[in-house]
């Protein structure tokens, strides 16, 4: 009985250090892991104060987070270590902000928590010039553009032609046209773009009509296939040419410009301006099997008749 009661306390005995040495063995564990992570409020309040180099919220995080690896040699990533609270933007030199960030209990790599001063970030002075500098006169008038709306490349033409000393390299590179408010037939919102420009400028304008252009002719049936025969025999050696001008100038008025010189005279037989026709009253002074009159006419064709003229001496 004695070596039973003495066999049942041994077994005991070895049981309970068993379970000893495990719980012992755990605490330990715990302790290295615990001992292992980073403390936050080890930090030091000398390195709490942080310049970040914006006011908002991204950027004190972003501060923070390099704080961190600056000064506890690791680096930690949001929600996984660490969580922000209590951000406050800072609004001038005198007026700082603050966040806290506090480690995620889960974390391997952090504990503790602290809260960071930051320090207003003082905006940089623009090196840009304002858009309205140099776009100084925004009624452009009437220009021209055949779209419903006009195009960047319809609007700097107007620009041009309205700012006399643009800077000469002022290209649709410079500024963007604006979707607010929206572009319409007669007015458009421009911002500056790239690096020379900021601002914004609203232009006004209006649709130029299209003007269809001069056209000459020759009326009269004397000439044919714009070539005449003038004989000496016929009219005294004399012929009136007809030039009819469609979609006509008022300050404008036909000419003879050229003529094959000792050949063929020419005279203007009308006066005035903004006519419809306009008589030319060629005279043959000496035989030629061609003799080129050309009548010109602003912003029309040239329209050249071709002369031939005989029985004359010579």
């Amino acid at each position: 009985m004695k070596k039973l009661l003495s066999l049942l306390a041994a077994t005991g005995l070895v049981a309970t250090s068993g379970s000893v040495a495990v719980a012992c063995n755990k605490k330990a564990d715990d302790k290295a892991t615990t001992s292992t992570k980073k403390d936050l409020t080890k930090i030091g309040e000398a390195n709490l104060k942080l310049a970040p180099n914006a006011n908002d919220e991204a950027a004190a995080k972003s501060a923070v987070i390099d704080q961190i690896k600056a000064k506890l040699s690791v680096t930690v990533v949001e929600k996984t270590d660490i969580t922000f609270s209590d951000f406050v933007k800072a609004e001038s030199s005198s007026k700082a902000g603050s966040i806290k960030v506090t480690a995620v209990e889960s974390s391997t790599l952090i504990t503790g928590s602290a809260t960071f001063s930051l320090t207003f970030k003082e905006a940089q002075a623009s090196t840009k010039t304002q858009l309205n500098k140099v776009v100084k006169v925004a009624q452009l008038d009437k220009i021209d553009f055949s779209a419903e709306k006009p195009t960047a490349e319809d609007l700097l033409k107007g620009i041009k032609a309205k700012n006399s000393d643009l800077p000469s390299d002022f290209s649709i590179n410079d500024f963007t046209i604006e979707n607010s408010p929206e572009q319409t037939t007669t007015t458009a919102t421009i911002k500056g773009a790239g690096d020379k420009y900021e601002g914004t400028v609203a232009l006004t304008y209006s649709k130029k009509e299209a003007v269809n252009a001069p056209v000459l002719a020759f009326g009269g049936e004397n000439v044919q296939e714009n070539a005449i025969e003038i004989k000496q025999s016929v009219g005294n050696g004399k012929a009136t040419i007809i030039i009819k001008v469609t979609n006509k100038i008022e300050t404008e008025k036909a000419k003879a410009i050229s003529a094959t010189s000792g050949n063929v005279q020419v005279e203007q037989n009308s006066e005035g301006v903004n006519l419809d026709t306009y008589n030319f009253i060629l005279t043959g002074l000496k035989n030629s099997e061609e003799t080129s009159v050309t009548f010109s006419y602003k912003n029309a064709k040239d329209l050249v008749l071709k002369v031939k003229t005989s029985g004359f001496s010579g």
